[in-house]
């Protein structure tokens, strides 16, 4: 409606609409339209004219009784007639509002408005999720997967558009992979110190190799192990380890006969393949009777004890024993305390009382760091103290100057010394907890870390009872402290509730 617009017009377009709509209650809704309409905002008396003409007017027709013989089309007619509902979609949709109309509910209208602009730049852009550049690069990305036939276009039904983004974790992971081609050829490279990548597959790809995948997750385990003494890691392209080469590699061809004699000279053997085998298969136990016998005889201190108990079977005199080491003459003064066993030395140990006793292997000096690493350093050693060591090390081994190894191998261990730290720290006081209920008071401690599982833990979170000594064991993947809180809080404390 417009401010021009006749006001006979008006009514016609106005009485029209209402003739369609059969309730009386649209006429009220129709004066509601018009209220709040735009002719209203410009000349509000002008709408208020029409609004009660077309009332009255439809009033008085009902109250004539001349409703029923008029047809209700002809107002809709004589509008169409005029121009004003010319567009069959616009009456409908105009008759449709008048009789499904409610005050709640927005609509916008049929105008379309275009902006012209001039030689202003719109400032905005629309909503997108990558960028152009990233887009351009998407499209040459997904263009090159097409040409190579590692994608293809869907025509199934059920397909749905995607979106190409970048991973959130790509500065975080392995370096950028390779897509691997099965047609071409690909590289293996591999090596056997069990602390590195271990195996590479790879590709050669526009003259670069190309890393497709590793046998490993973590690519520079090796820089942790460095990182205690004071290097610099240094790039060297490979055409400079020619030392390394010349050590592995033979200077000639095959053929070469100067090469062959100097092999034959020296005893050098061509290579062959060893067979693959697993630990549990072929290797032996390293503590059998025969290993450990093999490397007592090789000790040049535990081997005249053997020899003399072999032969004569009583204690051998001070000038047989005199030329021999301290070490010997220790073993010597023990003379009685030692027995052969399947033909390896042990030591008799008797408690005090003489209740109870057990046989301590003499140890080898080949097997000391053996020993201590696995009783100090390995995941059931848990890096305990001198004591602690001391005393699971003498209930299965006896060798001289043990005490002395086991201070010097704790001292110069580089994982307590990162964790304790120099110098002697404030200690509390010792004292005994009290409790008199189970669950009043819990400990826990970390076991590990031990070989990963399946599951991804490699450590076992130990709680304990200080009352009922009720212990349970929880995998865990790491020893973090939200790990640790997440396994009370989940599995002990929801159970038997908070610790007094």
């Amino acid at each position: 409606m417009f401010k021009n617009t006749k006001k006979k017009d008006l009514i016609i377009v106005a009485e029209a609409i209402g003739e369609v709509v059969p309730e009386k209650t649209n006429i009220v809704k129709l004066k509601q339209i018009i209220e709040n309409s735009q002719a209203a905002k410009d000349d509000l008396e002008f709408v208020k004219d029409i609004i009660i003409s077309t009332v009255e007017e439809r009033e008085k027709i009902e109250a004539e009784g001349t409703r029923k013989n008029r047809r209700p089309n002809d107002r809709v007619k004589e509008a169409e007639k005029r121009g004003y509902l010319s567009d069959e979609k616009l009456k409908d949709h105009v008759i449709n509002l008048i009789s499904n109309y409610s005050p709640n509910k927005i609509r916008t209208t049929d105008l379309q408005m275009s902006i012209i602009l001039t030689d202003d730049i719109p400032v905005t852009s629309p909503v997108r999720r990558l960028a152009p550049i990233e887009k351009q690069q998407v499209t040459k990305q997904i263009e090159e997967w097409l040409a190579q036939g590692i994608i293809e276009k869907s025509y199934s039904d059920y397909a749905s558009p995607i979106v190409l983004v970048k991973r959130e974790d790509a500065l975080t992971s392995a370096p950028v992979l390779a897509y691997p081609e099965i047609g071409k050829q690909f590289i293996l490279d591999t090596d056997e110190s069990h602390e590195c990548i271990g195996a590479v597959l790879s590709h050669e790809i526009d003259g670069q190799k190309r890393v497709i995948a590793y046998f490993k997750g973590q690519i520079a385990r090796w820089i942790q192990r460095l990182q205690e003494y004071d290097m610099e890691i240094r790039h060297r392209k490979g055409s400079a380890h020619g030392n390394a080469d010349a050590l592995s590699r033979r200077p000639c061809s095959e053929n070469c006969n100067y090469c062959s004699r100097v092999e034959k000279k020296f005893g050098m053997e061509n290579p062959v393949i060893r067979q693959v085998t697993t630990p549990s298969t072929s290797e032996s136990d390293p503590w059998n009777d025969e290993s450990v016998q093999k490397d007592q005889l090789a000790d040049p201190e535990i081997k005249p004890i053997i020899e003399f108990k072999e032969s004569t079977g009583g204690k051998p005199s001070w000038q047989d024993i005199a030329p021999f080491p301290p070490t010997t003459k220790r073993y010597w003064a023990l003379w009685d305390s030692h027995h052969l066993r399947n033909g390896v030395l042990y030591r008799k140990w008797e408690s005090d009382d003489g209740k109870a006793f057990r046989w301590q292997l003499i140890l080898p000096k080949a097997r000391v760091s053996t020993v201590l690493k696995e009783f100090h350093g390995s995941p059931t050693g848990g890096h305990f103290g001198v004591t602690k060591t001391l005393q699971k090390v003498r209930e299965r081994f006896y060798w001289n100057n043990v005490r002395n190894d086991v201070e010097k191998w704790c001292r110069t261990c580089d994982p307590c010394v990162a964790r304790k730290g120099p110098g002697k720290r404030i200690k509390g006081r010792l004292q005994l907890y009290n409790v008199g209920v189970p669950f009043e008071r819990i400990a826990f401690d970390i076991l590990g870390p031990l070989p990963r599982s399946s599951d991804g833990n490699n450590n076992i979170l130990v709680l304990m009872d200080y009352f009922t000594k009720w212990p349970e064991a929880n995998p865990i993947p790491d020893q973090e402290a939200p790990t640790v809180a997440e396994i009370l809080v989940q599995n002990r404390i929801s159970r038997y509730g908070v610790p007094l």
